[in-house]
C-alpha cells in the first residue's frame, strides 16, 4: 500500500476450489497467488485492507520492536565470539541481555587492553541499550493491545506480544472486536 496499490481482502472460502483444483504436493506460492488473483476480479466489491489510527501505530511499534531484537541478536552472537576469542565464560543462552549478565561481563572486560575486548564492552553497551528501547516498547505495545485485542488476549496461552502481532499484521483486531 505504500506505493498507491490497494490490497484487497480475500476471504479464504472464495479460493477454495481454484486451489483444490490445482493443487499439488506441497506448498505452492504461484497457485495459491493465482487463485487469489482470481478470486479478486471475480468477485467486485471486496474490503480493502487498511491500517489507519491506533491499528497502524502498532503495527509500527510491532515491526520497529522486531527489527531491534534482530539488531540485538547479531550483536550478542558477535560479542560471544569475541569472549571465546577472550578466554572469557560465555553466560548461557538466553541470557545475554540480562542487566546482571551485562553488568559481570562488563567487569570481566574492565581494563584488558586487546581490541576484542574493547569492541566488547562497545557491544556490551549496545546490547543494554537495545534492550531498554525493546522493553519500552514492549510496554507500548501491551497498553495499546489492551484495547485492540481483548478477544485475542482472553485466548489461553495468547499473550500481549502475539495478540499485537495478529492484530497488527493479519487486520485480525479492531477496536473491541476479536479474532
Amino acid at each position: 500500500m505504500t506505493t498507491g496499490e490497494n490490497v484487497i481482502r480475500v476471504p479464504p472460502k472464495l479460493m477454495a476450489g481454484t486451489r483444490r483444483s490445482t493443487r499439488e504436493p506441497g506448498k505452492s506460492d504461484p497457485i495459491d497467488a493465482l487463485a487469489v488473483a482470481r478470486a479478486a476480479l471475480r468477485e467486485p466489491g471486496l474490503p480493502v485492507a487498511r491500517l489507519d489510527g491506533i491499528e497502524r501505530e502498532l503495527r509500527l511499534l510491532v515491526d520497529h520492536r522486531k527489527d531491534l531484537i534482530t539488531e540485538r541478536t547479531r550483536h550478542q552472537a558477535r560479542l560471544r565470539w569475541f569472549l571465546v576469542e577472550l578466554g572469557v565464560a560465555e553466560p548461557p543462552v538466553r541470557t545475554l541481555a540480562r542487566p546482571g549478565v551485562l553488568g559481570a561481563l562488563e567487569h570481566e572486560l574492565a581494563g584488558r587492553p586487546e581490541l576484542s575486548a574493547r569492541m566488547g564492552r562497545d557491544l556490551v553497551a549496545r546490547i543494554r541499550e537495545l534492550t531498554l528501547v525493546i522493553d519500552a516498547l514492549a510496554r507500548e505495545i501491551c497498553g495499546q493491545t489492551e484495547v485492540l485485542a481483548p478477544a485475542l488476549l482472553a485466548l489461553a496461552g495468547c499473550g500481549h506480544l502475539t495478540a499485537a502481532a495478529a492484530g497488527s499484521h493479519g487486520g485480525v483486531c479492531r477496536r473491541g472486536q476479536g479474532a
